[in-house]
């Protein structure tokens, strides 16, 4: 089964930090709004003693810009910003339903 984790905390409060420690962990790639914030990522995880791979960006994301083969695991960075990305800004409201839940 998929596992999905949200991390739900208010501006400022270690979302990024956490999906940091988890990527570093589990391995996969983090997915961000843009190359700007890749690099602040990764430096991040860097000055956290940390390695993980570099993010990619929305774009390299959901144009699949990115070495697909080694590629088992994404962690999205503020996954309300991305689903705004893909619909052009008309984002109303998210449902989520939990795998398995019925």
């Amino acid at each position: 089964m998929r596992e999905i984790k949200l991390i739900i905390r208010p501006m400022r409060g270690g979302k990024t930090t956490e999906l940091i420690k988890r990527c570093a962990e589990r391995g996969g790639y983090i997915v961000c709004r843009s190359l700007e914030e890749a690099g602040r990522i990764f430096g991040q995880a860097k000055q956290m003693g940390l390695k993980i791979p570099f993010p990619i960006s929305y774009d390299e994301f959901v144009n699949r810009k990115y070495y697909g083969k080694g590629v088992k695991k994404f962690h999205i960075d503020n996954i309300d910003m991305l689903v705004i990305y893909i619909s052009q800004g008309f984002l109303l409201i998210i449902f989520y339903e939990q795998w398995g839940a019925r």
